[in-house]
């Protein structure tokens, strides 16, 4: 006896069943692939990454973020430990993060940087005292310009980080450093941070060429001599309105030191105190390096600015007019503050001054409102910024195409199969129920309406009486004849799979 066996089917009675069924599949095909690609056509690989937006970009907006989610961009934060250093995307200065409020590093995700603050800005002198030799034969007077910065930076939880940086600038920078011996990297593209970096530097320059005129010593001794200073600084803090006004910086405080005299010089300014910064220069005070330090500062103060994307914030006074915060915003500031700049440029004491110009398109002229700020090639202006970093990021792959097909494949068939089995399931279940007379043999019910009883009859002669003697008669349920029967000689008899309500004698001898 074989140990397989098949099932005995027929076409149901609907018509509708063949069409549903072809059209049903090619739908739920079509189906079950465009799900199945998505699910299993793309690996996720590791690449890192300066612009995570892009990345993270919703490149499948018109797909469902159902089928998306596993394979979706996403790049991890950038870690900024304090004391690290870091640019922007303007590529100018260079910063130090020094302070963090609650955690030991900032955790960024690309966020822009908003409502940053330039807290206090200083000017440090330096003769001979702790400066290479190379430098002091540049120039006798080394000038740095720092800056202490606060700015808000959320996060991806949009949690707001407050974050203190400092910044420093000096050209004459022992070892080159990229962002405080000059810009970090400048095109002919950005004319505005190409002017930023051509002011700074002039201001610079006429800054150490002032100092090194009010302190050097003269031959003559008929001529009174200057005094002898080693060092000192000057610190300005609290911006005001209107970067023109020489008050601008509205505290301040300056220290310069004779070291060999054991002699200090000192004293504060202050909008609200008696001595405004403005006094100094109107009355000569020595050293008469004001009015340069003060062009410095504000050159500074401007340069951070558009570096850290600060220049769309219009920030209105109590009367509801605009501020002026910046000398690069606008052409007209710009061409008012680079009008000396080939005379200070020309004035300079510092030594191959020249070398202090990296690009080839940058000249010490004044800006010209009526050709350079109409290039339609060199537009004049800033864009927001956010901190530079390297992001971890994950990205879909696609598959090779031999690899799409087959996971496709074998994923359509295990779902058509699970469809098919339902459809059937469904369509069994409502037949039986609306039609419970269609489960029945035609050919056995027309033999149960001709013989309502059978007789089987061996090799002895029925009577009259419909029942011969010595035989048994059984009445047997439909639902018994697809069972085993054992007949009175004890063979085992095949019955035959038929459900429904017709009512069978069998008679056995």
């Amino acid at each position: 006896m074989s140990s397989f066996c098949y099932s005995i089917t027929r076409p149901y009675p609907y018509k509708w069943f063949t069409p549903v069924a072809v059209v049903g599949g090619i739908v739920l095909a079509a189906l079950f692939s465009f799900i199945n690609f998505y699910s299993n056509a793309y690996n996720m690989i590791t690449i890192t990454t300066n612009s995570p937006d892009i990345v993270e970009a919703n490149r499948w907006s018109h797909i469902p973020g159902s089928l998306t989610s596993r394979i979706h961009p996403k790049c991890e934060d950038a870690i900024i430990p304090v004391g690290s250093t870091f640019n922007t995307n303007q590529t100018a200065l260079s910063y130090q993060l020094v302070s963090l409020r609650n955690h030991p590093a900032l955790s960024y995700h690309n966020r822009r940087l908003a409502f940053c603050e330039v807290t206090q800005i200083s000017i440090d002198f330096q003769t001979s005292i702790d400066r290479q030799a190379a430098l002091i034969d540049r120039s006798s007077w080394g000038v740095t310009v720092s800056a202490d910065i606060t700015c808000n930076a959320p996060n991806e939880e949009h949690e707001i980080n407050y974050i203190g940086f400092r910044t420093h600038y000096d050209p004459l920078t022992w070892a080159t450093q990229p962002g405080v011996s000059g810009f970090i990297r400048v095109n002919a593209s950005s004319p505005g941070f190409l002017w930023a970096n051509t002011l700074l530097l002039a201001f610079w320059t006429e800054t150490v060429t002032t100092i090194v005129d009010q302190t050097i010593q003269p031959n003559s001794s008929e001529t009174v001599p200057q005094f002898n200073l080693s060092s000192g600084y000057i610190s300005f803090s609290r911006p005001g309105i209107n970067i023109n006004n020489e008050s601008f910086f509205h505290l301040g405080k300056y220290a310069f030191f004779n070291l060999p005299e054991s002699k200090a010089y000192k004293g504060n300014f202050g909008v609200q105190g008696d001595t405004l910064y403005e006094d100094f220069i109107t009355n000569n005070t020595w050293p008469n390096i004001w009015s340069p330090a003060n062009r410095l500062a504000r050159a500074m103060y401007s340069v951070i600015q558009v570096d850290l994307g600060q220049t769309d914030t219009v920030i209105t006074t109590f009367d509801g007019t605009p501020t002026d915060t910046s000398i690069l915003t606008t052409a007209d500031r710009l061409h008012h503050w680079t009008e000396n700049l080939t005379q200070i440029w020309d004035r300079s004491t510092v030594a191959d001054k020249d070398n202090l110009l990296p690009y080839g398109w940058m000249q010490m002229r004044q800006f010209d409102k009526d050709t350079d700020a109409t290039d339609p090639r060199w537009p004049l202006q800033f864009t927001p910024s956010v901190i530079s970093a390297t992001y971890t990021c994950q990205v879909p792959r696609l598959k090779s195409h031999g690899n799409i097909f087959i996971s496709i494949l074998v994923a359509d068939l295990v779902l058509l199969r699970a469809a098919w089995t339902l459809y059937n399931y469904l369509v069994d279940y409502f037949l039986k129920t609306r039609h419970p007379d269609a489960n029945v043999c035609g050919r056995c019910l027309i033999r149960g309406q001709d013989d309502e009883v059978v007789t089987v009859i061996g090799s002895q002669d029925v009577g009259m009486g419909g029942k011969e003697e010595g035989a048994e008669v059984k009445h047997v349920e439909l639902d018994d004849l697809g069972k085993p029967r054992r007949r009175s000689n004890g063979r085992e008899g095949d019955g035959q799979s038929m459900q429904g309500l017709l009512t069978h004698r069998i008679v056995g001898i």
